[in-house]
């Protein structure tokens, strides 16, 4: 018969990272994707009617004298002038 070891080894082992959210986590992170969604297209979708208008703004992002026509101001026109391919 074979002779069992009497010494167990102590290393760790390395696992895979765990992803599974709780029920709680899904909530507030479907939440959060949802919502800049819902801004992403707002901002899309306003930057088509006053894009041409909102191009001379994009220079100056820091001066707060200077009024944006899009609907999520300064932020919404500099997003969806990225987005904009």
């Amino acid at each position: 018969m074979a002779r069992k070891s009497t010494h167990k080894t102590t290393q760790k082992r390395f696992s895979k990272f765990n992803f599974t959210l709780s029920n709680s986590q899904r909530l507030v992170m479907g939440s959060f994707l949802v919502i800049s969604g819902i801004l992403l297209f707002i901002a899309l979708l306003s930057y088509f009617f006053t894009g041409e208008s909102d191009q001379t703004v994009l220079g100056d992002f820091t001066n707060r004298s200077i009024d944006t026509n899009n609907w999520l101001s300064k932020v919404g026109a500099w997003i969806s002038h990225l987005l904009d391919l």
